[in-house]
């Protein structure tokens, strides 16, 4: 992803941003996202829903949670273990993270997206709780 803010908010993000260089197609489609003003609420739209679906969600599975203002959702002390979640939802095909990079070790964090994507996060954490 990208991101834009003042120098003082973004430059503790580059120190702890995973090493990943955005190529110049990256570039390119985030410069013309930027320019379509539609796109932007529709975006801002989505990720609100998203973040309600999840409140809703994460509620129903007793999980505590930092409402957020952001595209992402941490998960405070899930009752599996962080790492255990990431590793078994990249073998379901879900990429999570864990928090440590933000020195939130044992927290997880869940990146909002279109709603099909948000329904099968939280059914591949109801398969990781069940089988813990």
């Amino acid at each position: 992803g990208y991101g834009y803010g003042p120098e003082h908010v973004i430059a503790p993000i580059r120190d702890t941003r995973v090493r990943s260089e955005m190529g110049i197609m990256a570039y390119a489609g985030a410069a013309a996202a930027l320019a379509d003003e539609a796109h932007i609420v529709n975006s801002i739209e989505m990720v609100q829903e998203g973040r309600e679906f999840y409140y809703k969600e994460f509620d129903r599975l007793g999980l505590k949670y930092l409402r957020s203002q952001a595209f992402f959702i941490t998960v405070e002390d899930p009752p599996v273990p962080a790492q255990q979640i990431v590793d078994e939802a990249l073998k379901q095909g879900v990429l999570l993270r864990h928090a440590d990079v933000f020195d939130m070790p044992g927290y997880l964090r869940v990146s909002i997206g279109r709603p099909e994507d948000n329904k099968r996060v939280i059914e591949v954490l109801e398969n990781i709780f069940q089988n813990g």
